[in-house]
């Protein structure tokens, strides 16, 4: 799976943890390794979370958590070629 995590931020540019989740029917849980070495590789990076407005409490926090590709473009385009 973190090949696919992989392909599909760099295809993206940016992605939450909610999108994530949705695409590969999973959980929070189960991505955050991933999203972890990945980090850890320099691929990705978390992005800073934004502020609630004005008190909100209706936004689901995962929402606000957000990944974007951080690899050059060599590497997003290799992996986006390989997973075609």
């Amino acid at each position: 799976m973190l090949l696919e995590v992989q392909s599909y931020i760099a295809t993206h540019g940016t992605a939450s943890v909610v999108d994530l989740a949705i695409r590969f029917q999973t959980d929070a849980e189960t991505l955050q390794p991933i999203l972890k070495k990945l980090s850890q590789k320099g691929r990705i990076q978390m992005l800073p979370v934004a502020a609630k407005c004005a008190g909100c409490t209706a936004c689901d926090p995962l929402k606000l958590v957000c990944y974007q590709w951080t690899a050059d473009r060599w590497t997003a385009d290799r992996w986006t070629a390989d997973r075609r």
